[in-house]
């Protein structure tokens, strides 16, 4: 109980979302994906099961990361973590390891129709995406979010 009222004392924004993909090729279904971030109606929901937008990138459940994607509180801390983690510290017998070197690619647009202004793809040696990391123009409360937790706290108990 101490840990949920901490945390209603403490409120961080939410500065952004980090979605996993899990090595989508950026060939032509692909290529435009940051635009889904920047044009569509619906920019939180998946590019594949997105009406709008013909990006042809789908979730991949290989990852801490769910399908609605993860809040993320301080950009730099998940860039370097993520690129830490897949270019050292992930053993090199793991499967990733080969595609080795990792990098970010950023995109901007601070002007585009929707929340995020800025869009970060973690791309392998063959620039594939594995994520994306899709930042807000301005932070976020979240104060129905604390009402969500609550809720999972202390009903699906």
């Amino acid at each position: 109980m101490s840990g949920i009222i901490n945390f209603l004392r403490n409120p961080t924004a939410i500065i952004g979302k980090l979605f996993y993909f899990g090595g989508e090729g950026l060939d032509e279904s692909t290529f435009g994906l940051h635009n889904h971030y920047f044009d569509c109606s619906k920019p939180d929901a998946q590019p594949y099961s997105c009406d709008e937008c013909d990006v042809g990138a789908a979730y991949s459940d290989g990852s801490f990361v769910m399908e609605e994607g993860d809040d993320v509180y301080n950009i730099s801390e998940v860039e370097n973590a993520i690129l830490e983690y897949y270019n050292k510290i992930a053993p090199e017998d793991r499967d990733t390891s080969a595609y080795r070197p990792f990098r970010w690619k950023t995109i901007s647009n601070s002007s585009s129709k929707t929340k995020y202004k800025t869009v970060k793809m973690f791309l392998d040696k063959d620039d594939d995406v594995w994520y994306l990391l899709a930042e807000l123009k301005q932070p976020n409360m979240g104060s129905s979010n604390y009402i969500e937790k609550l809720r999972k706290h202390f009903e699906e108990d």
